[in-house]
């Protein structure tokens, strides 16, 4: 008994709801936390590749497009060095650049997570672990970074399917992180950027003049095939035909929308 004649039992149920209350706000505050700090991670690594391949952060923003037709007659602009590449380039190739290590280690995390945590192949709705979580939060920041990024800098058509892709993937971590479910859909989704290790990888070839009958360019365009077949169009046929077997058609609809 406590005093004014109050069971114990009954006082603590309160204070357990309290309790109860305040740890789930701090881990939702601690999330939080580690969202914002991936994506400063990820904001200040921009500045450091920009700073190592051009000795600077900033860049001026201008259509690099617009630039190249006012100059394709003159001598100077067929021999394009990385001192003298325009901004909206320079800012092209650190941006591929840090996708590129965005993917290499969420590509990786995603494959150690699924050989390593079996449970999640097992359960792709309910079964969590704290490794594919993390995942989830530093890909989150990255795409919060990659988002505000080109939204500052990108001035291509491409720009609308990129954030468009961007809102996609953030929704589907907000839905994870909020309900506790399909952490597993999650990690089978990042375990696409396999594939887009190659993807960057080209595309930084490209921007840096490599040409398409070297050997070097014509091995990373194979690897990029081939994972494109293993790690992206195997993967997204697999949650659909499990999407499928489980749910609606427009429950697997909305899943693979969402998640793929």
């Amino acid at each position: 008994m406590i005093g004014w004649g109050v069971p114990t039992s009954q006082c603590c149920v309160p204070l357990r709801h309290a309790l109860s209350a305040v740890l789930a706000l701090t881990l939702s505050r601690f999330t939080r936390f580690q969202i914002v700090g991936s994506f400063l991670f990820f904001r200040v690594l921009q500045y450091v590749v920009r700073w190592y391949l051009f000795g600077k952060c900033t860049f001026r923003a201008f259509s690099y497009f617009g630039l190249r037709g006012r100059n394709r007659n003159s001598d100077s602009s067929r021999d394009l060095t990385v001192s003298v590449v325009p901004p909206n380039k320079k800012w092209r190739i650190s941006n591929e650049a840090v996708s590129l290590i965005h993917s290499v280690v969420s590509g990786l995390w995603a494959a150690y997570c699924l050989l390593f945590y079996q449970q999640l192949f097992e359960d792709l709705i309910n079964e969590r672990a704290q490794a594919a979580v993390e995942l989830v939060l530093v890909s989150f920041g990255y795409l919060l970074h990659d988002f505000i990024d080109l939204v500052v800098n990108e001035q291509s058509a491409r720009i609308i399917e990129l954030l468009f892709h961007h809102v996609v993937v953030i929704t589907g971590f907000v839905v994870t992180l909020a309900t506790n479910k399909y952490l597993g859909v999650v990690v089978f989704g990042l375990l696409m950027e396999l594939n887009s290790v190659f993807l960057h990888t080209r595309s930084l070839m490209n921007l840096y003049g490599v040409k398409k009958k070297s050997t070097p360019f014509r091995l990373v365009a194979l690897l990029n095939i081939i994972t494109l077949a293993v790690f992206r169009v195997s993967v997204s046929f697999y949650l659909v035909y499990w999407a499928v077997s489980r749910f609606s058609l427009r429950e697997s609809l909305f899943l693979f929308f969402i998640y793929s």
